[in-house]
Formats: C-alpha cells, structure tokens, sequence
C-alpha cells in the first residue's frame, strides 16, 4: 500500500511539473514572438531604442514597452525621432497589444499596414503628427475590435474614409483631421454613439454634411475646411446633449440659427465663421452660463435681437450685414484667434496614453 502511494504522489508531482513546463513554454514562446516583431519594426527603423538589441523585450525591459504575463501590451515611442515605415507582417504578431502610440515622429513614412486591423486586443491607436501616406485600408476596422483612441491627425493620408469605421462602436476619440481625405464621410460613422471628440477639419471631404444625429456623447466637434454641399442648418445642432466645442467653419451652411442651439447646457464653444447663416441672431434669454465664445465671422447675419445684443460674453459678428449700420458695437470689431481647446486635446491624448494595469 505504501509503495502504491509513493507511486501515485509521483505521478501527481509528474503531472503538476509537466504543466508548468508547458506554462513556461508558451509564455516563453509568446514572448519571443514579440521580440521577432519588434525586431522586424527596428529593423525598417533610424533613430530606434538603443536597448533594443535582443528577443526579450519583456525582461530585457525594452524602452518604450509595457509587458504584462511576459507579454507585450503597450508600445509607446512618441517624439524619440523614429524614421522609416512600418511592417504590417510584423505587427499583427503582437497579437496582446493594446497600445500603439508611433505619434510625433515626423521622419515616419509609408501607408498604413492593413495587419493592424488583426490586433483584436488594440484599444489606442496614436499615428497622429507624422508623415504617413496612402489611402486607409478598408480592413484596418472591423466590429470584434475593441479601440477606443484612433489618431491619425496631421498626416499624408489620402483617399476616402472606410465604412468599416463605422463599426467599431467602442472608439470614443476619433482624429481624422489634417490629412487630404476626399469623398463623402460614410453615414455610418453616426452609429459610434460612445464617441465624444470628432476631428475630420483640413481635408477635402464633400457630399452631405455628415448627420450626427444620436451621437449623445459627443462633445467636441470640428469639421472645418471641407467641401461639403451646400446645406440648411442641421436638426441636430440643437440635440447633442454633451456638446462643449462646435467648429464648422469654411463650409458652406445656410440659414437661420435656431435660440435652441445656444440654450444647451454644456455649450461652451461655437465657431461657424465663413459660413451662409442669415436672418436674425437670437440667443434668447436662456443661453448656456457655459457660453464664452460665438464667432459668426463673415456670414449673412442682418439682424441681432436686443437681449443677444445684451450677451456680455465673446460675441463676434464682423463681416456680417448687421453690422453695416453698426460699426461701434463691439461684436463688430472683432477679431478672435483660435483658442488652445484644440492643442490641449492633441497633448492630452499623446502624453499620457492608456498603460493597462
């Protein structure tokens, strides 16, 4: 009986070890998967980290790189000097990350690898501020991914916005701005309902003037300096509940302001200069105590009612008909340069990226 139970423990302790061998393996497997990708990326690279010179990112704690379970999750190398491009072969390896942050290294060329879109666990994906090239490829989105930051602001990046963009519901930051995008936004892109910033400013997008209708959580807007049709006042202007921040100017929108726009609640900025808009201006008596800024530079406006006349924060209507009659008010002699909401997101965003815990 004793020698049955000495054989049996064996066996168990045989067992437990086999397990942890293979624990082992796996993970070391894993971890040198990620090395041989990153390796790959360095290896296109000038100007990469100086401590990437072996397959152990994880334990050699490589600059720029977070590992969890000795695999590699974040990949942070913002404003180091990177140039060259990227490989999409070797990217879609990196089949744990979640962090993806290349921003700010203007010597970064090349399209975008379609690859990417295979990184099922990729939430922050910050491009923005380098030279990269080419169209964005359809299959860089699809509906099982889990991104929340896409940031491809202030690129080379051409052609038209995907509709599979439109289904990644999570994205909550989307900067699309500064590129030269062309072609209509897809209608889908209202679908993102979690979204809370919209950047599509600086590029030659047309068609309708996008529907942001249900978009809830949307607090900043711009969509600036695009070629968009020629359009009546949206609905919607007046039902985005969160909306802080609306830029749309250079564009070609007609018609009268509704009071209702100015009333909501969280409404800090507006900026719709070089625009159509004509009729009376109406603020109401309600306006948002948020309100700091309505710039209605160059319109058509020929009228402004006595309370808005009242409205003793930022009001700009320079170049307007009313203010023909009008050139001693003060809303008719000003000038307003953009104010810094914009670069503070762009920093917000880029130098703190997520780092899972």
């Amino acid at each position: 009986m004793g020698s049955w139970k000495m054989t049996f423990r064996g066996s168990i302790w045989v067992f437990l070890l086999s397990i942890l061998v293979r624990i082992g393996f796996a993970q070391g497997e894993g971890n040198s998967i990620d090395g041989a990708a990153l390796n790959g990326l360095a290896s296109q690279w000038q100007n990469a980290p100086s401590n990437w010179v072996d397959f152990d990112p994880c334990g050699s704690k490589w600059l720029g790189v977070t590992c969890k379970k000795n695999r590699v999750i974040s990949i942070t190398l913002s404003s180091i000097g990177l140039e060259g491009t990227l490989s999409g072969g070797d990217i879609q390896n990196l089949s744990e990350l979640r962090t993806l942050d290349l921003s700010y290294n203007s010597g970064l060329t090349g399209p975008l690898p379609a690859s990417i879109g295979n990184l099922r666990h990729l939430e922050y994906f910050h491009f923005g501020v380098n030279q990269l090239s080419g169209s964005i490829p359809s299959k860089l989105f699809s509906p099982n991914m889990t991104l929340i930051h896409v940031l491809f602001e202030k690129n080379s990046i051409n052609g038209s916005i995907p509709s599979t963009l439109g289904l990644v519901k999570s994205i909550e930051v989307l900067r699309l701005d500064r590129n030269s995008l062309t072609g209509p936004v897809p209608a889908n892109l209202n679908s993102l309902t979690n979204l809370s910033e919209f950047h599509l400013a600086h590029n030659q997008l047309n068609g309708t003037l996008p529907d942001l209708t249900g978009m809830d959580s949307l607090s900043f807007v711009d969509m600036s300096n695009n070629s968009f049709d020629l359009s009546d006042v949206p609905q919607w202007f007046s039902s985005l509940p969160s909306l802080t921040s609306l830029y749309l100017e250079y564009l070609k929108i007609k018609g009268e302001l509704p009071q209702a726009l100015f009333s909501s609640s969280s409404l800090q900025t507006l900026k719709l200069r070089d625009n159509q808009l004509n009729g009376t201006l109406d603020i109401g008596t309600n306006y948002s105590n948020q309100l700091q800024l309505i710039d209605l530079t160059n319109n058509d406006i020929s009228r402004i009612t006595t309370i808005s006349d009242g409205y003793n924060r930022t009001l700009i209507l320079t170049g307007n008909p009313v203010c023909n009659q009008n050139t001693v008010r003060l809303y008719c002699n000003m000038t307003v340069s953009a104010p810094p909401l914009i670069q503070h997101i762009t920093k917000m965003h880029h130098s703190t990226p997520y780092l899972p815990k």
